[in-house]
């Protein structure tokens, strides 16, 4: 059981990731080693360094191709090389003190099986006829300069660098594959599991996540999915409670009402009118809990169209509604709770400032609608005052003039279960305008 559990640990994966890495470079390097093969060895004729010594050009077969240039002075001579200083100078026809010829990396135990067998010189001694690996050689002119032969090598990398640099270059993207595939798969959970946390914020009743992924992240999305039942479940109980109250107190305020039928006019009045209003504020608390708790199904809503409805609805009522041109931007939500809190600011400001004007666009990921009116605007300290349930501007509870208060806190409900936000702001000169922010559909 431990070891299942194990298993799927971020750790171990990382660490699991890490060693196949590792063995994977390991297997390249083996493969380098093994399957390419090894340059071949420099061999230089003692007969093609003679002809370039005396200015022939010449094409080693197994070799760099070799330079020639006239010195004032000799290279430096190392010592004679098992006697084949003497057959150049036999091959050149000249004195073996005319001659130098030097090993820049000597290489005296190569074996000869490989390469033929060695040839004797005149004096006796064993001699190859070639010169294998790095060589300076000269000969002296009649002139008195030196005419020096010596390898030309490329100035940056061989051609057998060159593959060994190739082959680390497909080691290097064969790790780099690796690397962005788990890296992927590690990402993809936790990319899923932010969504998730945004989405919570839009829609509280959005399915569970289903547990997927390293241990941790299991561990992570299980409590997630524990944390949004809870708060379905509070706020499920406060507005249950909520309704109930409201709907409890229509009763006794019913029986009220009959009794004053009864009771002198002096006094009968005024409290009918005090009854009028909690009636009226109690069906506006119901509203209030259908809104919030009724949501309908979420699908993708084109706004601009959405408000070109809502206008030409409310100018058929005689309203003056204004819509700027308004580019197609696509949100998700409930479209009868979208078109109920546009319909609410659009009152609101035909109420109070005669005229509404209407415009929409994108800002970031957001959709962005503003709503501005003509009237006389608000204090800066109740710009936010206003969302607050039964809060009024209008001190004479009048509902013909100033309603219930509960408009503002239904649109703020409504704005931010879909993700979003409303705020006021007072115009530069005079009115008031209402910013909705939506998040743009995925």
């Amino acid at each position: 059981m431990l070891m299942k559990r194990l298993r799927f640990t971020l750790g171990l994966q990382l660490f699991l990731l890490l060693f196949a890495a590792v063995l994977v470079a390991q297997a390249i390097i083996v493969a380098v080693v093994l399957l390419l093969p090894p340059p071949p060895p420099e061999l230089y004729e003692l007969s093609d360094v003679a002809e370039r010594l005396q200015g022939a050009t010449v094409q080693p077969a197994r070799g760099e191709a070799l330079k020639r240039e006239v010195r004032a002075r000799p290279p430096a001579q190392h010592g004679g090389i098992d006697g084949r200083r003497d057959l150049l100078a036999q091959l050149l026809r000249v004195p073996p003190s005319d001659v130098v010829l030097t090993e820049t990396i000597h290489d005296a135990l190569v074996r000869r099986e490989l390469h033929g067998s060695p040839q004797r010189n005149p004096a006796g001694m064993f001699a190859r006829p070639w010169i294998n690996g790095p060589f300076v050689a000269a000969l002296h002119l009649p002139s008195g300069e030196w005419a020096v032969v010596e390898p030309e090598y490329e100035p940056f990398l061989s051609a057998w660098e060159r593959r060994r640099v190739l082959w680390f270059v497909v080691s290097a993207a064969a790790m780099a594959l690796l690397a962005a595939f788990s890296a992927r798969r590690f990402a993809k959970p936790i990319r899923e599991f932010a969504t998730a946390a945004d989405r919570l914020g839009k829609q509280l009743d959005h399915p569970p996540l289903t547990p997927s992924g390293p241990s941790e992240l299991r561990l992570a999305i299980t409590a997630f999915n524990r944390m949004q039942e809870r708060l379905l479940r509070y706020v499920g109980d406060r507005t249950a409670m909520l309704a109930a109250i409201a709907h409890d107190l229509r009763t006794p305020m019913m029986r009220l009402r009959f009794r004053l039928e009864q009771a002198p006019p002096a006094l009968r009045d005024p409290a009918l009118a005090d009854l009028r209003e909690m009636q009226a504020m109690v069906q506006g608390v119901l509203a209030f809990v259908r809104d919030e708790s009724d949501a309908g199904p979420r699908q993708r809503i084109d706004l601009a169209s959405l408000l070109e409805s809502l206008v030409e609805d409310m100018r058929v009522t005689g309203a003056q509604v204004e819509l700027a041109d308004a580019p197609a931007l696509i949100v998700e939500g409930d479209g009868a709770a979208l078109r109920r809190l546009f319909a609410n600011l659009i009152d609101n400001a035909i109420q109070y400032g005669g005229v509404a004007r209407l415009s929409v666009a994108r800002e970031g990921d957001d959709a962005v609608t503003c709503i501005e009116d003509d009237g006389p605007g608000l204090p800066d300290h109740e710009l936010e005052r206003v969302f607050e349930p039964f809060y009024r501007t209008e001190p004479s509870r009048n509902r013909e003039t100033g309603g219930i208060g509960l408009g503002l806190a239904v649109v703020r409900t409504l704005v931010r279960a879909h993700g979003g936000d409303v705020t006021l702001a007072s115009r530069a000169s005079h009115g008031l305008v209402a910013t909705v922010r939506l998040p743009l559909g995925e």
